[in-house]
């Protein structure tokens, strides 16, 4: 039996049906499972991490101007 769990998400009926699906398909090719289990994480954004980054590489203030107003453009791009 198939053992879906997650701490941070709800396990949906679509979200369970879709991992299940996808374990019928690994059946089919004769992979064979003794006790599956999945467990589904949330990942936080890489913007995060870009923002850091480019942060630390900036020495022009013209590019460093440029750069804030690229972050926050990601920024609020990742929170759609």
């Amino acid at each position: 039996m198939l053992k879906i769990t997650s701490k941070q998400l709800e396990v949906t009926s679509p979200i369970r049906e879709r991992i299940e699906s996808r374990f019928e398909k690994l059946s089919r090719h004769d992979v064979q499972m003794i006790n599956p289990h999945v467990i589904i994480t949330e990942e936080k954004p890489m913007v995060s991490k870009l923002k850091h980054r480019l942060a630390s590489q900036m020495e022009n203030s013209s590019l460093k101007q440029n750069m804030k107003i690229y972050i926050l453009r990601l920024t609020l791009w990742a929170k759609n």
